[in-house]
């Protein structure tokens, strides 16, 4: 019987690898707002990478960042629609403030369950993404 620290996935990484020329590259890319999804793919590369299963093989992040910009425009959108006041929206302009209060409260969560489906689909293609040196782990395509 193995002991539980040979049995959880290590990450090997360290922080100074930030001042590699792969750190240094997804920082780049994160300050462009184009090209967030491509840092978000560099960073999940490099973590995927460093991170070791216990006697097992390799893995690797296929994920490409064409994959991940609608995701990304997604969230853009539900982020400045989630901003909004919508007491300010003219469909509510002569509601009761009881009604008010109920309406706002629909309108929440139904932006909280739009976003909980979309991260739920960006964590799927994340985990599909991961592939082992054998490829038996994630997408097969």
């Amino acid at each position: 019987r193995s002991s539980r620290s040979e049995t959880i996935p290590t990450f090997i990484g360290k922080g100074s690898d930030i001042f590699s020329a792969k750190g240094l590259r997804m920082l780049l890319w994160y300050v462009s707002l184009v090209g967030i999804p491509v840092g978000w793919v560099y960073t999940l590369r490099w973590v995927v990478e460093n991170t070791k299963l216990p006697g097992g093989p390799a893995l690797t992040f296929n994920g490409t960042a064409q994959e991940a910009y609608g995701y990304f425009v997604i969230m853009f959108a539900m982020g400045i629609v989630d901003r909004q006041d919508p007491s300010t929206w003219e469909m509510f302009s002569d509601t009761d403030p009881a009604l008010l209060g109920v309406s706002l409260l629909i309108v929440w969560v139904f932006l909280l369950m739009l976003q909980g489906f979309v991260y739920w689909h960006l964590y799927r293609w994340v985990c599909a993404s991961v592939v082992s040196t054998s490829g038996t782990l994630g997408r097969t395509h």
